[in-house]
């Protein structure tokens, strides 16, 4: 299968089930032809035709990321990231913001459960294997 997107062979693909992964934040947003054009052994067979309308929302230039409520950091550059001190900071409810242009575009929030016991343990043991035991006689 050949896959055109606006006139362009963007894929082949020789294997069925016969795909192609379009990345539509890559195109602006309107009406674009997508044509697949079947082949069997070389030969042309079928082709099919669809028009779609995407709606690309322009790239965002700032996410927020907020721990139980609170605003905890904020950044301005792809990707958008945020290196969490899970010791600092025992959140239940982490959310992200993502804004273009100051305007909120989407927001994704989850529930996490951190566990940092372990890793004290850990510390415990490694303190007391160094310092060794002695016993007198």
């Amino acid at each position: 299968m050949r896959f055109y997107l606006n006139g362009k062979l963007k894929h082949t693909d020789y294997t069925a089930p016969f795909t192609w992964d379009w990345d539509t934040t890559q195109y602006p947003s309107g009406q674009h032809t997508i044509l697949v054009k079947g082949y069997c052994s070389g030969v042309f067979m079928d082709d099919d035709m669809i028009t779609v309308t995407t709606n690309v929302p322009p790239n965002c230039d700032e996410v927020r990321f907020y721990l139980n409520g609170k605003l905890k950091h904020t950044d301005y550059t792809a990707p958008f990231t945020w290196d969490w001190d899970t010791t600092q900071y025992k959140g239940k409810k982490l959310k992200a913001e993502g804004y273009c242009s100051g305007v909120l575009v989407d927001s994704d929030q989850i529930k996490v459960k951190i566990s940092n016991s372990s890793i004290a343990l850990l510390s415990l043991l490694v303190f007391f294997l160094s310092a060794g035991i002695y016993r007198r006689r």
